[in-house]
């Protein structure tokens, strides 16, 4: 029985100026536009097997790139944290604990372990919001 031939699929210059459009700007309606294409089939598009493909290698390469990056910042700032210190001309221990408790707290951030914060709109003009804020505020201030 003959082998069935494996198709490869190749983009268009339409095709590739969308998928190129995708990744530099993120916008489908960009891509679009700038790939020359109407109406709203930027779905059907990323479908095609061959965009979808292209993009697919791009996202991979972006992550691996993001994570291996994002990794490496935390191993370095673990061993900020763990560094014992040294010793200095006279033999006592040197530690920065300015340079931990940084790194403890870029930790913190980096790995989301802060308190979300709130945002409260209020109208100037109208003396009663004004007032119920000025409350928020001093309860919140209250509370630390």
């Amino acid at each position: 029985m003959p082998r069935k031939k494996k198709t490869v699929e190749v983009m268009t210059p339409k095709e590739q100026k969308f998928a190129e459009e995708i990744v530099t700007s993120g916008s489908r309606g960009k891509a679009m536009e700038a790939a020359g294409y109407k109406g709203n089939n930027a779905a059907r598009i990323m479908k095609n097997p061959a965009v979808a493909e292209f993009l697919e290698n791009f996202k991979r390469k972006v992550e691996k790139k993001v994570l291996c990056s994002y990794e490496w910042k935390i191993k370095k700032l673990i061993e900020i944290v763990e560094y014992e210190g040294d010793y200095d001309q006279h033999g006592n221990l040197r530690v920065d604990n300015r340079a931990k408790i940084a790194a403890l707290a870029e930790l913190n951030k980096m790995q989301g372990h802060y308190a979300p914060t709130s945002t409260v709109t209020i109208d100037v003009d109208n003396s009663e919001q004004l007032q119920k804020a000025a409350r928020l505020y001093i309860d919140k201030l209250k509370e630390f």
